[in-house]
């Protein structure tokens, strides 16, 4: 482990952290400079983190198990315990479309990219088109492509209970159903619009799927531009529906650019986090796909409308307490850790007005055990503030202008993933760093070499899926 002089950023001492990896060194043999696929060591790029490769685990150490890893642009899939050492890959033919997990029964569900010529109509960072399952033995047991010139699947997905996976996918909008749905015309810089949809998809037992459940921005919009349109009216009168012409969105055709979906089996609910609002959105999946483009129905009886938003509510002009900036990973925290029910997500901080940092924050949504979200008439949706955040002693030392990660473990510990630096580190609820990783898988590119990671999870040792790929070997 390379010594870094003083304090390093993660707030650890230099001293302590090379006297522990010392130790671990001597107790656990560990490397602290595994091979790269490019055959060097990764020291990070975003933020200025230059952090040597590995791993450093001070006092109390973090929350035993294995993390997957998927470096950007990689064909390669990575499961490292604690110590760095890969100890499970998964190869693919197609480098990923950003997130990856694994499953209970030990396969790879990843997204893919279908490359340039797949994507040449939406050419925007998270390009995808393609979804695989992948057994342990590189076996590839499932795939899904969604892709042509008017959608294509990006950034995320979740599997569900049930056993279908919910997709995140752009849809093309011509300039002239801009026109016709209010658009101001001034705002379309692009000649087309490119709002999100979400696809529910059922495997059909024999190597595609089907989608199920659907659901569309484009169903949900209002605007007061044009009051010739049937969804002119007053923005701050309608927080459920998604102001078309938000004019900060409007630096490009990619006007929602969702880069997350977390499903809650519980409340029957869907989490979308929308960096081009800051905002997060909670949607209901009870409904059916008619319910779902209209304000009624389901279990919350407003159909497809939202439930839930909350990071920006100058989208729907009911303040201008900005909370959220260009975030990531937003999900509900599972049951039985720490804040459970509560979301967790990266806020990258672009633009922050004091200044550009990125923190984790865990926000307790105003829920009742029915799943409807308290609201007065003319507010914005609380809380107030997060109910816990995460700011490095260095605050730059994770800013990542894109990409990026956390979650909650087991043990109330949080994992965060500064992702375009390839920085790991664990967290205590008090906020001391227990343990920290640079990923050294990546590229080398006419910019360097990059190590960038969209995000990463953790998986204990009881974990049914690690069955069978043998991570003590």
């Amino acid at each position: 482990m390379k010594k870094r002089p003083g304090k390093n950023p993660s707030g650890m001492s230099a001293t302590v952290a090379v006297v522990l990896c010392l130790a671990m060194l001597s107790a656990l043999s560990l490397s602290c400079s595994p091979v790269t696929e490019g055959g060097r060591k990764a020291t990070g790029t975003a933020g200025e983190n230059q952090g040597q490769a590995g791993t450093v685990a001070p006092a109390g150490g973090p929350f035993e198990g294995y993390t997957l890893l998927a470096p950007l642009q990689s064909n390669t899939t990575y499961l490292i315990d604690n110590d760095g050492e890969v100890t499970h890959t998964w190869e693919s033919n197609y480098p990923t479309g950003s997130a990856a997990y694994l499953l209970e029964n030990g396969n790879l569900l990843r997204c893919a990219s279908l490359g340039p010529d797949a994507s040449a109509a939406f050419e925007k960072g998270g390009a995808g088109g393609r979804v695989e399952e992948i057994a342990p033995d590189g076996t590839v047991v499932w795939e899904f492509e969604y892709a042509g010139d008017r959608h294509l699947l990006h950034h995320d997905i979740k599997p569900m209970p049930n056993g279908n996976v919910l997709m995140i996918a752009w849809e093309k909008k011509t300039a002239g159903e801009a026109l016709a749905a209010g658009c101001d015309p001034s705002l379309l810089k692009d000649d087309e619009l490119w709002p999100d949809h979400i696809i529910e998809v059922e495997p059909d037992g024999s190597g595609g799927g089907n989608i199920v459940w659907e659901w569309h921005v484009w169903d949900h919009l209002v605007q007061d531009y044009d009051p010739a349109r049937a969804n002119y009216g007053a923005i701050e009168s309608h927080p459920e529906l998604i102001n078309l012409n938000y004019s900060a969105i409007h630096g490009g055709a990619d006007m929602t650019h969702m880069n997350s979906v977390d499903y809650n089996q519980e409340l029957d609910q869907v989490l979308l986090s929308v960096p081009r609002f800051c905002e997060v959105w909670v949607i209901d999946h009870s409904t059916t796909t008619k319910e779902a483009a209209c304000g009624k129905g389901g279990d919350s009886g407003k159909g497809g409308d939202l439930l839930y938003r909350w990071g920006n509510p100058k989208t729907y002009r009911a303040g201008s307490e900005q909370e959220l900036y260009s975030q990531h990973d937003a999900q509900w925290i599972d049951d039985g850790n720490q804040g459970a029910g509560n979301i967790l997500l990266f806020n990258n901080g672009n633009g922050r007005p004091d200044g550009e940092y990125s923190t984790v924050d865990e926000i307790a949504p105003p829920v009742d055990g029915d799943g409807n979200y308290s609201l007065a008439p003319g507010s914005a949706y609380g809380p107030d503030e997060p109910a816990w955040t995460y700011t490095a002693e260095n605050p730059t030392y994770l800013f990542s202008r894109n990409i990026s990660g956390a979650q909650r473990l087991p043990n109330g510990n949080t994992l965060i993933c500064s992702g375009a630096s390839g920085t790991l580190i664990e967290v205590t609820a008090d906020k001391a760093v227990v343990w920290e990783y640079v990923n050294p898988y990546g590229r080398q590119t006419p910019d360097g070499f990059k190590n960038s990671v969209f995000k990463v999870r953790r998986y204990p040792p009881d974990f049914p899926g690690l069955v069978g790929l043998d991570p003590s070997a």
